[in-house]
């Protein structure tokens, strides 16, 4: 009889399983875990929108470009959204509102800038040269040059 309590006994101590102190310590761990990955996750993606933003101003200023030069403009000009609809597809441009300005300087060389409300704060948002916005891209410090 005590054979058989015994034995009942070792096979109760050889049921595996996690306590509960392990379960918490785990959700403990993938809280810390959480708390220092999820910042670090949103502020990867924001960089990557403020990019993205950037990329599609630099796709705007092509945009000027090739307005310029089918309509052969000589003169100093702002182009807005509607001179440039034909030239971009809207859809893809996260923009809401820009203008460019051509400069048409005395050698008959064009300087591009663009005005846009949506840029990152670090581009400086008024009259931002095509060069600035790709030092931006390429992760310089932001300048705001006027220069290309």
């Amino acid at each position: 009889m005590l054979k058989k309590i015994l034995q009942k006994a070792n096979e109760k101590k050889n049921q595996k399983g996690f306590t509960l102190i392990e379960l918490l310590a785990v959700i403990v761990i993938l809280a810390i875990l959480a708390a220092i990955a999820i910042p670090s996750v949103i502020s990867i993606i924001n960089k990557q929108n403020d990019k993205a933003k950037v990329q599609d101003a630099i796709t705007v200023i092509h945009a000027a470009k090739l307005y310029v030069a089918d309509n052969r403009t000589t003169e100093d000009t702002t182009l807005d959204q509607d001179d440039l609809a034909k030239y971009l597809d809207d859809q893809n441009i996260s923009l809401s509102s820009y203008s460019v300005s051509v400069d048409v300087g005395d050698d008959h060389k064009a300087t591009y800038s663009i005005t846009a409300s949506d840029l990152p704060n670090q581009t400086g948002n008024s009259d931002v040269s095509e060069s600035a916005l790709l030092n931006y891209n390429r992760g310089g410090s932001s300048t705001n040059e006027n220069n290309e």
